[in-house]
């Protein structure tokens, strides 16, 4: 056999084993290439699923956080309510005594001078003499005062002994007269608001 055979042989055997490796190398890059258009396609359904799943999921917990927080804003608006309710009721209770105490102080200031116009009321016989009647207008005058503050005298003459109301002084038997009833009012009280002030100094009835 001449050499150009044998190269001619040579080259044949080359040209071969090159389509032999180009088939196999197709063979591997189709292969890669399914197992990547594999790959691509499962991470696609994994992605969409993920994404479909990921709204659901998001909108019940935004849904459960809502709630929470109307439950906890609600809580707050009641508690502020009631707070705030409680506030005022303190701040009328307290406004209340605090009228009460001022209106109190004012009359006890203006009560020994009423008694001392009673005194010379009911000392002075001419009860038609000019100085009676100028003293009396005054005493009108100061009653009426403390009359349009609320403040009223206390009911005594003839009416039934009451401790809350009424201080004893003396006491006397008559059996004409009801036991425990007022015989006579030595000094008049005075009452605001059911508060007694000064309680009014009587003479009592006692039949025992």
């Amino acid at each position: 056999m001449s050499n150009d055979n044998i190269k001619d042989i040579n080259e044949l055997r080359k040209e071969k084993e090159e389509r032999e490796k180009k088939k196999n190398m197709n063979k591997d890059e189709k292969k890669d290439v399914n197992q990547e258009e594999v790959t691509e396609e499962t991470a696609e359904e994994v992605k969409d699923s993920v994404e479909e799943s990921k709204p659901e999921e998001k909108e019940e917990v935004k849904e459960e956080s809502m709630e929470e927080k109307y439950d906890k804003l609600n809580d707050s608006y009641m508690r502020l309510l009631a707070d705030f309710d409680n506030y005022k009721k303190r701040a009328s209770k307290d406004k209340e005594a605090m009228i009460i105490y001022s209106t109190s102080k004012f009359a006890e200031g203006l009560f020994p001078i009423i008694d001392n116009f009673k005194r010379a009321l009911d000392s002075e016989a001419d009860k038609k003499s000019g100085f009676y009647e100028g003293v009396n207008m005054i005493f009108t005058q100061l009653t009426e005062l403390l009359k349009n503050e609320g403040i009223e005298t206390i009911e005594a003459l003839d009416e039934k002994f009451d401790p809350n109301k009424h201080y004893a002084v003396a006491v006397e038997k008559l059996d004409d007269k009801e036991d425990d009833i007022i015989l006579e009012v030595f000094q008049d009280g005075y009452i605001y608001k059911e508060k007694v002030l000064r309680p009014s100094m009587v003479k009592v009835n006692k039949l025992k």
